[in-house]
């Protein structure tokens, strides 16, 4: 499940249900990269645990073709290329803050890897894990705050947008009941 950035980070979640539970087992931030570069990490990822990949979901904008020097592709399209055929984009929702109650009302089945979540990254002077991102997600002060209460977008966001992809994927059925990681 993914977060789509290229100046901002490029985050990956990797979530496995299985058993009733939704068991986020690893993630992953990248910054600066291509959708090559991710496509690589992912199947590396893949290979080093043994763990087959059933699907890549996309927030909404990976299905819009993106004008560039050489090509007008989506990121799913490129993601295609890189040999994922089971790529799906998750439809746009109103307000973020629809997304966040689905990830609320998913917490309660979820289970986290303390050690593989707790991997620190460096992005220039700050340090960040996922850990750290979900326990540094936080809301603009109320006085800035128009008619919505939105998230602020800061390095803590991005990886917490790769799990709101899958609650978002999960809410609308496209997720299927044993889906993500395959022994």
């Amino acid at each position: 499940f993914f977060d789509i950035g290229k100046r901002d980070l490029m985050c990956m979640a990797f979530i496995q249900r299985a058993e009733g539970w939704d068991n986020f087992y690893d993630g992953h931030m990248m910054q600066g990269v291509t959708i090559k570069d991710c496509a690589l990490y992912v199947r590396s990822w893949s290979e080093s645990h043994k763990l087959g990949i059933r699907a890549i979901y996309l927030p909404h904008d990976g299905g819009v073709d993106r004008l560039g020097k050489e090509t007008n592709k989506s990121i799913a399209d490129l993601f295609r290329e890189c040999g994922f055929h089971d790529v799906k984009v998750v439809p746009v929702i109103p307000r973020v803050m629809i997304g966040i109650e689905y990830v609320r009302e998913r917490l309660p089945g979820m289970r986290f890897h303390k050690t593989n979540l707790s991997r620190q990254y460096e992005f220039g002077t700050q340090r960040l894990s996922y850990l750290d991102a979900m326990n540094n997600y936080r809301f603009a002060p109320a006085a800035k705050q128009g008619k919505h209460i939105e998230p602020v977008h800061d390095i803590f966001s991005h990886p917490n947008d790769a799990i709101r992809t899958f609650a978002e994927g999960d809410h609308r059925g496209m997720i299927p009941k044993t889906a993500g990681l395959e022994a």
